[in-house]
């Protein structure tokens, strides 16, 4: 039950649809590769530099291979570039998730127990980093354009770094804005999250992205000395 959101993270984010899974990925010819990975990325950049903050509620939800439902998440999500996110999950259970640049802090309040690590390039091809990270962090994907559902624009992004646990990531746009993720792991499970009540660029408190340990937690990884990330 530890880290029970950790996962589903980093193999994963957004699109709550119950519906049947739809097959996004599109094998488009050799002509239109260059065209429809320059309009893709056209438009993940547009969006990616004009969001310095955002904060959003999330629905998450987690199928198996054989698209059976094996988690269903929810809770909120604050971003803030570069390399700034904080998840938290209120259901079904509590659980955080935070970034403050410098290192990853994983809370769980039923175990009383806090993982802490490092940020490293290892973390640059994960979805968390892509939306939160600096332009750069685009260079970690090989994307092309994933074609048009409805009023969902999709595209496809496939990590460079064949260690991640992940083997693809589907955006999906509504009027340019992004409301819809979905990954696909290592393991054949499918992860889907919805945004909804986004909002860009928000002002931010001040002490958003730090986390303090609570007392008597079990504290799991090499606490940062007060004061290091200062220098």
């Amino acid at each position: 039950m530890a880290f029970k959101a950790l996962s589903a993270f980093f193999a994963i984010v957004v699109v709550a649809w119950l519906g049947p899974v739809q097959t996004l990925a599109i094998e488009p010819d050799a002509e239109e590769v260059v065209e429809n990975s320059e309009r893709a990325w056209s438009l993940l950049d547009a969006y990616l530099t004009g969001v310095t903050t955002m904060r959003a509620r999330f629905r998450q939800i987690l199928l198996d291979e054989n698209q059976q439902i094996v988690q269903n998440a929810g809770g909120t999500l604050v971003l803030k570039r570069p390399g700034q996110f904080r998840w938290d999950y209120h259901d079904p259970y509590e659980q955080l998730i935070l970034s403050d640049g410098t290192h990853l802090w994983l809370y769980d309040p039923d175990l009383d127990q806090v993982t802490v690590k490092s940020l490293d390039d290892s973390l640059a091809s994960t979805p968390a980093m892509l939306l939160s990270g600096d332009a750069a962090m685009t260079d970690g994907f090989k994307l092309t354009e994933a074609g048009q559902y409805g009023e969902v624009f999709w595209m496809t992004l496939v990590p460079r770094n064949q260690e991640t646990d992940f083997r693809k990531i589907s955006l999906g746009f509504v009027d340019g804005q992004l409301q819809l993720m979905e990954l696909e792991d290592s393991l054949d499970q499918l992860t889907r999250i919805l945004l909804q009540e986004v909002e860009r660029n928000p002002v931010l408190a001040d002490d958003t992205f730090s986390f303090v340990p609570p007392a008597g937690s079990d504290v799991i990884g090499e606490l940062p000395v007060a004061g290091q990330d200062d220098q």
